[in-house]
């Protein structure tokens, strides 16, 4: 098998439901970790190794275990960091996409690239860590901050879920900008279904993009990170999370800082690889 995601076909890209692509770039990475550029090519290994077996000389793919699905998905394989932008520009109206990172940073320039077709879009931003840094830009510590610079972004309908390692810098930044932000201690005390119940609200029809920072779930299940903190999400509450997302009006979702030099035995690969065929998944009964 080639080096594509599991369920890459020869369909042609202007044919594709999802299009996916990896950005094996972590120029934004400051942590003392380092690897995530490493991390598309980790993912669709999982894919191929954790999703898919061969009988009878067919490949043929594990699906969701309480969903039936049929799907048209390409697998572009890997851009460069600055053509970020026009690739989603260039997408189709009705196509959607994912990306595989590479560091959080890119997620600014995939969310630029939609501004052209999209009025508004709402973001639900999973990850450990608020992203809020406003003194310093253009990194994986600014993604939030950044974003809200964007016209078609609304700041009234931006959500950050599972976070529990914050700056004083970016308390008063979610404080300032009226951010929601779901703690993972939030998450426990209310339930993931309150918490997705609360957002489904907020944010409604709008288009919503899902960004995924793996470091959102404990390390203990997903230790393939650059920056793990402890006490986070646990896999079926975030599992869940990311399913219900995908039933709303969501338009592209991306999954960022998988670092394989960290994990063990393929966890956070295969998580994320999972996570993936999950969304896609829901969506797809969504749509039906």
């Amino acid at each position: 098998m080639s080096q594509k995601f599991v369920y890459h076909n020869t369909i042609k890209v202007e044919d594709a439901d999802w299009v996916l692509v990896g950005v094996p770039n972590e120029e934004g990475n400051f942590a003392n970790r380092q690897g995530t550029s490493k991390g598309p090519k980790a993912i669709r290994k999982a894919s191929q190794e954790r999703l898919s077996f061969i009988r009878q000389g067919e490949i043929h793919c594990i699906v969701p275990e309480r969903e039936s699905f049929r799907v048209k998905l390409c697998d572009t394989g890997d851009i460069k960091k600055k053509k970020i932008a026009d690739f989603m520009k260039n997408l189709g109206q009705k196509q959607k996409s994912i990306l595989l990172g590479g560091d959080h940073s890119n997620t600014f320039l995939a969310l630029q690239g939609l501004q052209e077709k999209y009025k508004e879009i709402a973001v639900v931003y999973l990850d450990a860590h608020p992203d809020m840094v406003g003194s310093f830009q253009k990194y994986y510590g600014s993604v939030v901050y950044d974003i809200l610079t964007l016209p078609h972004v609304n700041s009234k309908k931006v959500v950050e879920v599972g976070i529990r390692s914050i700056e004083q810098e970016e308390r008063w930044q979610l404080h300032s900008k009226k951010i929601k932000a779901y703690t993972a201690l939030d998450v426990y005390e209310q339930g993931i279904k309150q918490v997705f119940s609360e957002i489904k609200r907020k944010i409604g029809n709008t288009p919503l993009y899902l960004s995924i920072d793996l470091d959102v779930i404990d390390p203990a299940f997903a230790p393939g990170v650059d920056t793990p903190a402890s006490f986070g999400l646990l896999p079926q509450e975030f599992l869940w999370f990311v399913k219900q997302c995908a039933r709303l009006n969501l338009i592209s979702f991306d999954v960022m800082e998988m670092s394989p030099k960290y994990d063990i035995q393929q966890r956070t690969a295969q998580l994320a690889a999972q996570t993936i065929v999950e969304i896609i998944a829901s969506a797809t009964k969504k749509k039906k």
